[in-house]
């Protein structure tokens, strides 16, 4: 279909004429045969020739899909956008509307232009310019398009949330961000993460206090809200939130907040980071708490300074009071040591000189150490002067203790070096293998050397003889480690033996040793007295052996005589007093003949005697001068009965007299027994003589018996300063007990 204009212009009335002519959108009629009835300015600025486009196809449109044609074959459309494109490139989009007109009954031109069967008669379109309306859309579109991939791309959460608190938008992050799904977030609100969100304290952080709900409340932003969240693993991530709200348009209230946009970052790092940094810090407190080390700065710009609490601490200061902290230590030290820091801070201030210096508090007391040195940037400017203050009053205190110690060290070694030097004991010391590493001069002069370094780096073995002795020695002292004391004979430089009694004990204390400490004393002239005196009592041992035989043979001949004086009468009862007196002489004898039969000579057991086999040999020769068969005579000793020369014949001659009585009066011809004891008591020793024969008389009464050998018996018992005592039951059983230690008299008196 083709359209043109007509000569012919529609009248229309003249208001809507006017109306048309105002219009800014174009309006084109035309009657069913296409022509042109009405056309406004608008409409006519549009003329020209075009080819019409859908916005999206490369293709023109055909005449039959041009608008008015649609309109004319009864189609109505709204809003149809095309592109209109010139031959001169220009394009330019239009939003069409048309519809078709019919005749209305009665209308005459309309029957004459044969529309009488229903069809159009005409049509009617409006175009409006819509190119700058497209071009801000676009320009819309894009800027969404771009606000979306920044929104996409951000490293913070972002999500939309309605009025009711329902999350209704999202970016990829807020999802990872808060360690849940997509579909865990969408559609849910704040309230719904109770369970796992708290505070910076570590307080539960409710539902409706998270930054978006209180913005959707109250319509006012909120920033920098930090937030903690548990995840599932047991881990704790921490965000930093901000909410924005969205309003309506028209209004400022809060009532009219539609919506809310939050906004969120990871900042678990940074949390973590400022965590391990208040550690650090409060580590740094405490470590400067425990060292008594306080610090301060002075800004290289503003000259502000600062100090620490610790430092406050330390100088004994009120960190609430001011004091004049920009003087530095000045007036907190003394004038000495003010005057050693006055140098040291003006260097640090114009050449940038650290420096580390001791100072004494005005309490004249405690010490502090002071540090000071200065921070420069890139460029070598000043950024800060800092320095550090510690408390060493303790150290000082030390220090100090340990110069006395040292001191006393050294007079104490010199007075050990001094008393070793003038000791006449000869003092040495070697290691393990006998190499001797120091002496005094007493021990070089000992072993025949004018001076002592002449002995150093020689061995022990070259002056001590014997080597099975030195080997005992060196094993004795590395095994048992204990000290040592013996008496040897050493070798002089110039051959000559010498004897010296030695202490060795072995000195473990010193790192370059374990050493041997010996001490070595001359004892030659005592040796060779010692020697001597030995001598002399084994000559003496002789003769004394030779006087107990001459002694012991005499009194066997005086028993001998009385014997033959015994066998020369025919009285019996002289002959009895022969025979008692010759056993009396025998049991003398017996003495003699034991220390005479000793085999060696022993000077500590000089002049005593085994008590139990000298009595032995007194009651084996009564018996045997009695010779009575039927009685056996026995002697019982506890061991170690030894006695002096002096106890011990009292207590034979006393036997002597005990047993001859009980074999004369006792047995009457009968068998039975005597038995001989001694026994050990505490101090004492405890007698015993005891027969099972007849027993003593009832007339008998021990205190008035004028028998000679019963009054020996009671005299020899005073001599031994002892008690006797007689018991009648089953037999007779005399008891004596007398002091261990007693020396007694001479036996004859």
């Amino acid at each position: 279909m083709t359209f043109h204009f007509s000569q012919k212009r529609a009248v229309a009335p003249p208001i809507l004429e006017a109306i048309f002519e105002s219009l800014q959108d174009g309006i084109a009629a035309c009657d069913a045969s296409g022509v042109f009835t009405y056309v406004n300015p608008a409409a006519l600025e549009m003329r020209g020739e075009f080819r019409m486009y859908l916005p999206d196809c490369e293709l023109p449109l055909s005449a039959e899909q041009l608008p008015l044609a649609r309109a004319l074959r009864g189609e109505r459309f709204d809003n149809l956008e095309l592109k209109l494109v010139s031959e001169r490139g220009g394009t330019r989009f239009v939003s069409v509307t048309g519809q078709p007109i019919f005749a209305s009954e009665g209308d005459n031109d309309g029957a004459k232009n044969g529309s009488s069967d229903g069809k159009p008669t005409g049509a009617v379109i409006t175009l409006r310019d819509v190119s700058q309306r497209r071009a801000e859309l676009e320009q819309l579109r894009r800027s969404e398009e771009l606000y979306r991939t920044a929104v996409n791309s951000m490293a913070s959460g972002v999500v939309v949330q309605q009025s009711d608190g329902v999350i209704s938008a999202y970016n990829p992050n807020a999802p990872r961000i808060l360690g849940i799904t997509e579909d865990q977030l969408l559609g849910r609100t704040s309230r719904d993460l109770d369970y796992r969100t708290i505070q910076a304290d570590g307080a539960p952080f409710p539902g409706d206090r998270h930054p978006a709900m209180v913005t959707l409340r109250t319509g006012q932003p909120q920033r920098n809200v930090r937030m903690g969240l548990h995840h599932v693993d047991g881990g704790i991530s921490w965000i930093l939130i901000n909410s924005e709200p969205i309003v309506a348009a028209d209004s400022r209230s809060a009532d009219s907040t539609r919506s809310v946009v939050a906004t969120f970052t990871d900042i678990t790092e940074f949390q973590n980071a400022e965590e391990a940094l208040r550690r650090s810090e409060r580590d740094l407190r405490e470590a400067q708490c425990t060292a008594r080390l306080g610090s301060w700065t002075r800004d290289g710009v503003t000259g502000v300074v600062t100090w620490s609490a610790q430092l406050y601490s330390i100088l004994g200061l009120d960190p609430e009071v001011t004091y004049p902290i920009e003087s530095g230590l000045f007036p907190f030290v003394t004038a000495e040591s003010a005057e050693r820091l006055r140098p040291a801070v003006e260097a640090l201030a114009s050449h940038n000189t650290a420096h580390v210096l001791d100072l004494q508090l005005a309490d004249g007391i405690r010490w502090v150490v002071s540090r000071g040195d200065a921070e420069l940037d890139v460029n070598g400017k000043v950024l800060r002067w800092r320095g550090t203050v510690q408390d060493i009053t303790h150290r000082k205190s030390e220090e100090s203790a340990r110069r006395l110690a040292e001191q006393t060290v050294r007079r104490s070694e010199r007075r050990y070096r001094e008393f070793v030097e003038r000791n006449p004991a000869g003092v040495i010391r070697a290691t393990l293998d006998g190499k001797i590493v120091d002496c005094n001069p007493a021990c070089a002069e000992m072993l025949g050397f004018d001076k002592a370094d002449e002995l150093i780096g020689r061995f022990i073995g070259e002056f001590l003889l014997g080597a099975t002795l030195r080997r005992t020695l060196l094993e004795e002292l590395r095994i048992a480690k204990r000290v040592v004391n013996f008496e040897a004979c050493w070798l002089r430089r110039d051959g000559e033996e010498r004897w010296f009694s030695s202490t060795i004990n072995l000195a473990e204390g010193d790192p370059q040793g374990p050493f041997m400490d010996g001490t070595l004393i001359d004892i030659t002239r005592r040796k060779r007295a010692e020697l001597a005196l030995l001598d002399s009592i084994a000559e003496k041992e002789v003769l004394l052996q030779e006087i107990h035989h001459r002694v012991k043979n005499n009194l066997q001949i005086v028993s001998s005589l009385l014997h033959m004086c015994s066998q020369s009468t025919g009285d019996p009862g002289v002959r009895e007093l022969f025979r008692e007196s010759e056993n009396r002489v025998l049991s003398m004898a017996a003495i003699h003949e034991c220390l005479y039969a000793s085999s060696g000579f022993d000077v500590s057991d000089f002049g005593r005697i085994d008590l139990a086999g000298y009595l032995r040999r007194v009651v084996d020769n009564v018996a045997a001068s009695y010779g009575h068969l039927g009685v056996l005579c026995s002697v019982e000793a506890e061991p170690d009965t030894s006695v002096p020369i002096g106890t011990a014949m009292p207590c034979g001659l006393i036997v002597n007299e005990l047993v001859s009585n009980a074999l004369k009066y006792a047995f009457k011809s009968r068998s039975g027994r005597v038995r001989v004891s001694i026994q050990k008591l505490e101090t004492t020793l405890l007698l015993r003589v005891d027969d099972d024969g007849a027993g003593l008389p009832e007339s008998f009464q021990f205190g008035n018996t004028g028998g000679f050998g019963l009054q020996l018996v009671r005299a020899l018992t005073k001599q031994l300063h002892g008690e006797l005592g007689v018991h009648r039951e089953n037999g007779t059983r005399f008891e004596i007990e007398f002091p261990i230690a007693v020396q007694s008299a001479p036996v004859i008196n």
